[in-house]
């Protein structure tokens, strides 16, 4: 197995200037999370655990997001200062790795099965990952012939034919009999010059791919990506919900305190009974520490979850169990998230809950927080967490996002 791979992050978003305009093109915004956040957890789904990012136009952009983790994924950079193209920084990176490289290119998502496509390399062979795609007169299609890709044809109308799907197996000293330039592109340099004494093989996939390149895929993106990252739900996992902000709304510097105060967001009771038909067991996890303050009595927060219940009972749907904290948060009781006293509670009364399939969905940094601590699955909802260009400094990141006004 493969655990390292090196993501081409460098790309400037020429074609996508009128939507991205001030970051990296693999940092456009897709669904509030940028291009590479969906990447990079791809990468980790497959068995990567460390991520080396070539960064160059506006790369404090990358490295101020990423850091040095992310998502438990280890991030390290290389810096392009001069303009080198595709393959000029891979160019030196191979002379100091002893080792094959897993390349990815940074404005294309691709899901692959990495460790299958590790395996099919062999010592000296590049792999690259091919997909068929009909009216292909967007990309350059590949030639290939008894396993071997022998040609690549400039951008022309077929109706089907295997396009590069941006992802690579290089093995180790794969430079070393070529005089390169300082600046080339590994592509057109490189694979299409020297074709004919590289050995060339595809890797076929069907896994999900689309280029971000054009603003109508783009667009596209926007809901095609995340979904590719959203589990497969069954009877096995659990759903914990937090309460205002995601199942009700929100009432600025006050609590619900009554019956009368509970407004369902709209949608919020239709997905609730759609995602209990799915899944196993439903529960909320809910800080209240309107109780400690004296504003509201358990009697009234009671009432107010069993009109919750019914009333999510009569479209068909179900909450298995609620569960809050009432405690103040300066005592920093363990039932209050983002600590996991709720969630543990939780377990002792449904011995067959596996964080691990389980997803958390909030609204804030505390109920993302209380997920990642447990190795669930994190949704966060609501408003978008900061003004744009704002980098957010919070323990971890969610999943998924989905963006509302509450």
């Amino acid at each position: 197995m493969i655990r390292k791979a090196v993501i081409l992050a460098g790309g400037k978003g020429t074609r996508l200037a009128s939507v991205v305009q001030d970051k990296p093109k693999p940092m456009a915004d897709i669904a509030g999370l940028p291009f590479l956040h969906y990447m990079i957890l791809t990468l980790k789904k497959n068995g990567i655990e460390e991520v080396v990012l070539m960064v160059g136009h506006l790369h404090e952009v990358i490295i101020d997001y990423f850091q040095s983790s992310y998502h438990g994924v280890v991030i390290s950079y290389e810096i392009e200062v001069e303009p080198r193209g595709t393959g000029g920084l891979i160019y030196e990176l191979a002379k100091q790795w002893q080792e094959p490289i897993l390349l990815v290119n940074g404005d294309t998502y691709f899901d692959v099965n990495i460790q299958a496509l590790v395996t099919k390399a062999e010592q000296s062979e590049i792999i690259i990952a091919v997909r068929a795609v009909e009216h292909s007169d967007r990309y350059g299609v590949l030639e290939i012939h008894d396993d071997r890709i022998v040609d690549f044809k400039e951008k022309t109308w077929t109706d089907q034919g295997y396009i590069n799907g941006g992802i690579y197996m290089l093995p180790a000293g794969v430079f070393n009999d070529y005089n390169l330039p300082f600046r080339f592109s590994l592509e057109k340099d490189f694979f299409e010059i020297h074709k004919d004494s590289l050995h060339l093989k595809p890797f076929y996939s069907q896994g999900y791919f689309i280029d971000i390149g054009i603003p109508e895929d783009y667009e596209k993106a926007q809901i095609s990506i995340p979904r590719q990252l959203l589990p497969i739900l069954d009877k096995s996992w659990t759903l914990f919900l937090d309460r205002d902000g995601v199942i009700n709304s929100h009432r600025p510097d006050d609590y619900v305190k009554n019956e009368a105060e509970f407004e369902w967001i709209d949608g919020s009771k239709e997905a609730i009974r759609d995602l209990s038909q799915l899944i196993g067991r439903v529960l909320v996890v809910t800080n209240q520490q309107g109780i400690g303050k004296g504003m509201m009595t358990e009697y009234d927060l009671d009432k107010i979850h069993w009109k919750m219940q019914r009333e999510l009972e009569a479209i068909g749907g179900r909450i298995d169990r609620v569960y809050y904290c009432s405690h103040l948060a300066a005592i920093k009781p363990k039932c209050r998230k983002p600590d996991i006293g709720m969630a543990e509670e939780a377990q002792q009364d449904f011995p067959e809950i596996d964080f691990s399939k389980s997803i958390m969905i909030g609204d804030s940094d505390s109920d993302i927080e209380f997920g990642c601590r447990l190795g669930m699955f994190t949704v966060r909802v609501g408003s978008p967490l900061a003004p744009k260009g704002e980098i957010l400094r919070v323990k971890c990141l969610a999943d998924f996002r989905v963006l509302f006004s509450c």
